[in-house]
């Protein structure tokens, strides 16, 4: 112990021998360094790739709340454009709300009837199977399952899904795109007010009474007929509303044109 000393003593120099210069060198003999490096370097890698799948996942989450088709079986829907629809029983209507202001594309399965909102910067589309009806502003009845249009006011295009070709169509006609035609043709309404059943309105221009009652025993559910049957052929013209009823309407109609009508028994 005592040689040890002595050692010490004579070879002692003031800071000669610093420790934690020497602990620094035996961690770089020993790659201590190299490796914190390289854990450091790993962490960054982890959570850049963590920051890269986070984005990720909300860049698909927004674009899967941004594509998202909502349906809808009710009677009648406001749009957010707010254009409205009417739909009959057992249909159903689809939209992207959150592209609507961009893209007026809605879907159809069943009958409806659109009021759409005049845009001539954003078409509105229906699109059902194999046809579709593109218009800026207008109203009109889609049967979808029939692929028949009725106009009521403006003009659309009427074409198939997959084709610019179409038959472009005016206030108060009618088209159906049928089978494996490449456009659709005109045909005769199948009523008088095709559209009675969504806007409660029935219109009569210079009709023969006898096609006026044969429309109201369909609505109404009752068979009628006139007294004489010279009376079938008189003209009637004029607005009813289907709120009215039918002893209302069939009262007006006897006012106006001096007939009797009575039930089909």
């Amino acid at each position: 112990m005592e040689d040890l000393l002595q050692f010490v003593l004579r070879h002692y120099r003031r800071g000669l021998w610093d420790p934690d210069k020497a602990i620094v060198r035996f961690r770089k003999n020993i790659g201590y360094y190299d490796a914190w490096k390289a854990r450091r370097a790993v962490w960054r890698l982890s959570a850049a790739a963590v920051a890269a799948l986070l984005l990720a996942a909300g860049l698909a989450l927004h674009r899967s709340t941004l594509n998202r088709w909502e349906e809808t079986t009710a009677s009648s829907v406001v749009l957010p454009d707010r254009s409205t629809v009417r739909l009959k029983d057992g249909s159903t209507l689809a939209f992207q709300p959150r592209r609507f202001s961009k893209e007026r594309t809605v879907r159809l399965e069943g009958t409806a009837y659109f009021e759409v909102v005049s845009d001539p910067g954003a078409p509105f589309e229906v699109r059902s199977g194999e046809a579709r009806v593109r218009v800026l502003g207008t109203k009109f009845q889609f049967d979808a399952e029939r692929r028949e249009v009725f106009l009521s006011e403006g003009r659309l295009l009427f074409a198939r899904e997959d084709s610019d070709k179409g038959l472009l169509m005016t206030d108060g006609t009618a088209a159906v795109l049928e089978g494996d035609a490449a456009v659709p043709v005109f045909i005769t309404p199948a009523s008088l007010n095709p559209v009675a059943w969504a806007t409660g309105r029935l219109a009569y221009d210079a009709v023969p009474l006898a096609q006026v009652l044969d429309e109201l025993s369909v609505i109404f559910g009752k068979e009628l007929k006139t007294s004489t049957q010279s009376s079938d052929s008189a003209l009637l013209t004029g607005e009813f509303l289907v709120s009215d009823g039918l002893d209302h309407i069939l009262s007006a109609i006897e006012s106006a044109l001096n007939v009797e009508i009575l039930p089909n028994e």
